[in-house]
């Protein structure tokens, strides 16, 4: 946790100084743009587009320092080693014109006498689902990097440090992800990270001009055009390594198909060699490849991270596929088709990519005869410490819990991502789910709130927010208006969680133009339809008119508003979203069909969806919400959607589909908001029906939740933390531990067992963690409950009433009955 967190207390002297607003190092590059110009050029753009670049300091240290700060970022993408050892990689992703600066530890690597720091920085230059380029200005804009180590001067950029282009081939640009790397190891300096390689025939590096010679004009603090540069506020990544274990081999048989290749941008990573069929041979390392052949290994689940591959060979070309799936003996990923090539060094070299991918199989294809050594992932995912922990006497949910939350482990990056595989991109509605999955789950609560402060930079000239946050689609001609409700929902659960009241009026601006913009939209209580791309929930409804499921969000969203507001004393601001609620609860009536006693979602084509049912009753108009969703749930008239296979990703009614009596289920995303209604309305029973939902997940071997039901399509993301929501619906609303007052200054622990008979679990707070170990025998339910020192709470057993009580910090043992 940091010092900042609620319930943590740090004395004042352990706290570092600020860092000056002025950097004290100057930004360097492989050269000098040859044409550098106030505005963009498109020469200039092409040189510095996909640019590798390697950079190296050696200095000479009579001692190292007792203290030593520093700070670094670059204008792409760097990793950092000090004498060979890595020790940072960032900088993390921010919208243009921004950047976040890490604080990495060099004085645990540095030694006295020779040293040598090591720089590997990548310029995309074009767009990527986690890099947007920012505007040139100057010499900047086009790469370079920045790093000041206070107390040590010669160990900063500037004068004295070397620099050359690596051997990468600037490759195409892909929809799903940044460019594939194709590198010539061969061309690659052996040892170029160590202290005793010889750069002296590296070129001095380019100390980039930070401004012109306008008159008047400012680089600023510390260079046009990056304005504003903060602090990373998050933990570093893991880099723990996974083993995997030989399943396949294979044979390439040729180049992809020629729609695949149209789709891939022709990038020659992918068509050397693109399509497989599955050959007989030794599945054990060491691992024996011809030209041509492949071995596919499996790590067991999914997970994201950069492959390690040893090889040796002759000097071979070597080509890393990964997919979540394995199809004629070789990975499969038809989304992103992720792949890294490298001619290796002849004899022994290990094959490392720059980038991330997720991945649960990993192809190795040789282009011509190497044995494959050693295959390994070291996973690089945000830390999230296992504080919480959900434990009964069903192992199918037990198991459903810890699935889920590996979901979110992978899921989990610089941002929420949407999944590690296809895109990792942080998409703006899927935060709600994650970030009330991590307040359940973990203590460090930091990447939770961090997504909200980064969502709220792609705000758009309208008021709503970006589709996705700092990422090629958050610039886009459109947006996802529903997902921006879900921004306000989510900044009420980190108030509600972790009582941070500075992130809440730092929120309030973006929140209040959110709902303006939606307020624009309404007509006599009720909500028109909305521009741009109405996501709501994988389903066949255009949503080209009002809708019960959005009323709905907006009116839940207007209440949360309002309450912020009160917890930020801006009374006249929470007044004004209580009214707006109230007119639109008044319009709810609008989509009440009185001949099926349901909301209606489609007016138009009479759709009734869970969803819509769903958000009536989180409005507050439903008149026995109990009663409704029963309805809602009824198995003999609830269908799924069916994806179509002529549109990918497109949905359709089941062919038995009759809106006069059928209700359309939602997908494990929304299924969320449905859990939290039938909470809500003491529909625990049909809450665990729906969450036994998840357990043919369990089966697949892959660790994780999918996107979409696995019933119902093979497509779509197999690791989609939007779909973990039984994590938080276990410890929530069975084991029962929710926040009373914000902060979880008061907890309530309201326990449901159903079927079960033992309830257990950890429930992460700001103030220590909550305990609860519960056995049910008949009507008596024995056991105890541990609140964290200065935390009040109350008992209150779903169905037992009479057990009802206050409880105090520290352990409470009952065994009543």
């Amino acid at each position: 946790m940091t010092a900042t967190e609620p319930g943590v207390e740090v004395a004042a002297a352990t706290v570092p100084p600020a860092w000056p607003v002025r950097w004290a190092a100057r930004w360097i590059w492989y050269r000098t743009p040859p044409a550098a110009t106030l505005v963009s050029a498109p020469a200039l753009e092409e040189e510095h587009r996909d640019a590798v670049v390697l950079l190296r300091r050696r200095a000479v240290l009579d001692a190292v320092p007792d203290s030593l700060r520093t700070r670094i970022t670059a204008d792409g993408r760097y990793v950092l080693w000090v004498n060979g050892v890595e020790v940072s990689r960032g900088p993390i992703r921010s919208e243009p014109g921004m950047l976040f600066w890490d604080e990495p530890d060099l004085r645990a690597h540095l030694r006295r006498g020779e040293n040598a720091i090591a720089l590997l920085v990548r310029h995309y230059g074009a767009p990527t689902p986690w890099w947007l380029p920012t505007r040139g200005y100057a010499e900047m804009g086009r790469g370079g990097v920045v790093m000041e180590v206070e107390g040590l001067p010669e160990l900063s950029t500037g004068a004295g440090w070397r620099v050359r282009r690596g051997p990468w081939t600037a490759m195409p640009q892909l929809f799903f992800g940044a460019p594939n790397e194709n590198l010539d190891a061969r061309q690659l300096p052996s040892g170029w990270r160590e202290t005793d390689f010889d750069d002296s025939g590296w070129d001095e590096a380019t100390l980039l001009a930070e401004t012109t010679s306008w008159p008047g004009v400012n680089a600023g603090p510390p260079a046009a055009p990056f304005t504003r540069l903060e602090a990373n506020p998050l933990a570093p990544q893991t880099d723990i390594r996974i083993g995997a274990t030989p399943v396949a081999r294979a044979v390439s048989t040729g180049d992809l198909e020629p729609a695949a290749r149209l789709l891939l941008g022709v990038d020659p990573v992918h068509t050397r060699g693109g399509r497989f069929v599955a050959a007989e041979g030794p599945l054990s390392l060491p691992c024996d490849l011809g030209a041509g052949e492949a071995l596919t290994l499996d790590l067991g689940g999914i997970a994201i991270g950069t492959p390690e591959v040893t090889v040796e060979s002759d000097g071979a070309a070597v080509v890393l596929r990964s997919g979540e799936e394995m199809r004629d003996g070789a990975a499969l990923d038809p989304h992103r088709s992720w792949a890294h090539r490298r001619v290796c060094r002849p004899g022994r070299d290990v094959v490392e990519p720059l980038e991330v991918a997720g991945m649960r199989y990993l192809t190795v294809t040789a282009e011509a005869p190497l044995r494959v050594l050693d295959v390994a992932l070291r996973e690089r995912r945000y830390p999230l410490d296992a504080t919480g922990a959900f434990g009964s006497d069903d192992p199918v949910l037990d198991a459903i819990w810890r699935t889920c939350r590996r979901t979110l482990e992978v899921c989990a990056t610089d941002a929420f991502l949407d999944c590690p595989a296809r895109e990792q991109r942080a998409w703006l509605g899927d935060a709600y789910v994650h970030g009330l999955l991590t307040y359940a789950t973990a203590a460090d609560t930091r990447l939770a709130r961090h997504v909200l402060r980064l969502a709220a930079t792609s705000r758009r000239v309208d008021g709503t927010l970006g589709m996705i946050a700092a990422g090629d689609l958050s610039a886009g001609g459109i947006t996802i208006p529903d997902y921006s409700l879900h921004f306000v929902r989510a900044v009420a659960r980190a108030f509600e969680h972790t009582a941070d009241l500075d992130l809440v009026e730092e929120m309030l601006p973006a929140m209040a133009g959110i709902l303006d913009w939606f307020w624009s939209l309404t007509r006599d209580g009720v909500l028109d339809a909305l521009p741009g791309w109405v996501f709501v929930d994988w389903a066949p409804l255009p949503y080209d008119g009002p809708s019960a499921t959005l009323q709905g969000l907006l009116v839940t969203a207007l209440d949360d508003h309002a309450a912020l507001a009160e917890a930020a004393e801006q009374p006249r601001v929470a007044s004004r979203s209580r009214r707006r609620a109230t007119a639109l609860r008044a319009g709810f009536g609008h989509f009440w069909d009185e001949r099926r006693g349901l909301y209606v979602d489609d007016l138009r084509r009479g759709t009734v969806t869970q969803s819509g049912v769903a958000m009536a009753v989180l409005a507050g108009v439903a008149a026995d919400p109990a009663a409704l969703l029963e309805r809602a749930c009824e198995a003999a008239t609830l269908r799924y959607a069916v994806e179509t296979p002529q549109h990918p990703r497109s949905w359709d009614f089941p062919v038995d589909w009759d809106a006069k009596r059928h209700v359309l289920a939602a997908q494990p995303f929304f299924a969320h908001w449905l859990h939290q209604a039938l909470a809500a309305a003491g529909r625990h029973d049909l809450l665990l029906d729906s969450i036994r939902r998840w357990a043919p997940f369990l089966d697949t071997g892959d660790g994780t939740v999918w996107e979409f039901w696995r019933e119902h399509t093979r497509r779509g993301s197999r690791a989609h933390a939007w779909a973990a929501t039984p994590a938080y619906d276990l410890s929530a609303f069975v084991l029962g531990v929710r926040p009373a007052a914000p902060g979880c200054a008061e907890v309530l622990v309201a326990p449901w067992f159903g079927p079960l008979r033992e309830l257990r679990g950890t429930v992460p707070t700001p103030h220590g963690a909550v305990r609860v170990d519960l056995r049910r025998d008949g009507a008596g339910i024995a056991g105890s409950v541990e609140l964290p020192p200065g935390v009040r709470g109350r008992f209150a057993p779903v169905e037992a009433p009479a057990l009802h009580r206050e409880l105090g910090p520290g352990l409470t043992v009952t065994g009543q009955t």
